[in-house]
């Protein structure tokens, strides 16, 4: 199983001891999004909505490519990935 290194905003490395890395193997976004979890569950509310679906202001990036552009979730991980999860930011 590929190993990939996911760098997190400080939105959500703030409430995990300002960790901003997190090591895990994975085949897809989406297992590597549940190992994350599985350790740290406070980040679900902030990665996905009350259906499940990751938030509109999330964006994933996979090796500098956003996964809406390819297959979501279920992008497929290489060994080595970089998974960059970043927050938009609004304001007015």
């Amino acid at each position: 199983m590929p190993k990939c290194t996911m760098s997190l905003p400080d939105t959500m490395s703030s409430r995990i001891n300002d960790q901003d890395l997190f090591q895990t193997s994975a085949e897809n976004v989406e297992e590597a999004l549940s190992n994350l979890l599985n350790d740290y569950s406070e980040l679900r509310d902030i990665i996905y909505d009350e259906s499940q679906n990751i938030r509109r202001f999330i964006n994933i990036f996979v090796d500098g490519v956003n996964i809406k552009d390819t297959e979501g979730i279920l992008t497929e991980i290489k060994l080595d990935a970089e998974i960059t999860i970043l927050a938009a930011i609004a304001g007015g």
